[in-house]
């Protein structure tokens, strides 16, 4: 393959990982695979701003579904422990997740009982990131209703279950007190515009006195910010308010207008 075609298709393959930006980050779990196997598929995704996460093992990948919360499965039609089918069985009776099953051209057939299990459709191996992301552009809006149905709010590396009471920030649980909750569940909310402080302060305390209010929102920021790890998370608008940081899936991320992290 000429480099002007590579180059054309990794082209291809971050704008259509763009449009899930409006989403916020997308999160892709592969099963049945090892990583070493599927590394430029891998990279590709990441490359268009997909979170991927890899497991050779169907029984390890469904605990991690069960705790966490992933936009797609990209399941092998063959794996090694238990059946595909079976997998998506269990994985059917708790939740729509959608699931893409893997085949080799030549044995199109394997991908049948996963797909009356409950498989979404299918896509080809070995695996193109342009493939999958393209046949997942049907699913957005679904996606981003699954997200709502199951109280998931997604922000770039941050995400917020409002189910559980729980938060996470690439894939690590914030030990978040109710308050610093709160907050960050507001500003995921509005998440791309700046909320006065005025605005959060009433939202988080109801009509309080200023000076009161003002200080807390002050602390909880800061709290927020060392809980998270990232002083541009949480970024100060002066003179105006605060906001979501951006994150390097955003191409705004290099933007000199942007809000600074002060404050």
């Amino acid at each position: 393959m000429s480099a002007e075609v590579d180059c054309g298709r990794s082209q291809r393959t971050r704008e259509a990982g763009r449009r899930w930006l409006e989403l916020g980050r997308l999160v892709v779990v592969v099963v049945g695979d090892r990583e070493g196997d599927i590394a430029l598929f891998m990279a590709g995704l990441t490359a268009a701003g997909v979170e991927v996460h890899a497991f050779r093992d169907g029984s390890e990948a469904l605990l991690h579904c069960g705790r966490n919360f992933p936009d797609v499965v990209v399941l092998n039609a063959r794996l090694h422990d238990i059946t595909s089918a079976q997998w998506t069985r269990a994985v059917r009776q708790k939740s729509t997740l959608p699931i893409l099953v893997g085949v080799e051209r030549a044995d199109a057939d394997a991908a049948g009982p996963a797909l009356l299990a409950g498989g979404t459709s299918v896509v080809g191996r070995p695996y193109s990131a342009e493939e999958v992301l393209t046949s997942l552009s049907a699913l957005q809006s679904s996606i981003a209703a699954r997200r709502a149905a199951e109280g998931v709010l997604r922000h770039g590396p941050l995400d917020v279950d409002l189910q559980t009471f729980s938060a996470r920030f690439r894939g690590r649980e914030l030990e978040l007190p109710l308050k610093e909750l709160e907050l960050l569940h507001l500003l995921l909310v509005n998440a791309g515009r700046v909320l006065a402080a005025e605005e959060i302060m009433e939202a988080l305390w109801g009509p309080q006195p200023r000076s009161t209010s003002t200080s807390a929102l002050k602390t909880h920021v800061q709290r927020l910010r060392a809980h998270i790890g990232d002083r541009a998370a949480v970024r100060t608008v002066r003179g105006h308010g605060y906001t979501l940081g951006y994150f390097e899936t955003e191409s705004q991320s290099g933007d000199p207008a942007a809000p600074t992290a002060g404050g």
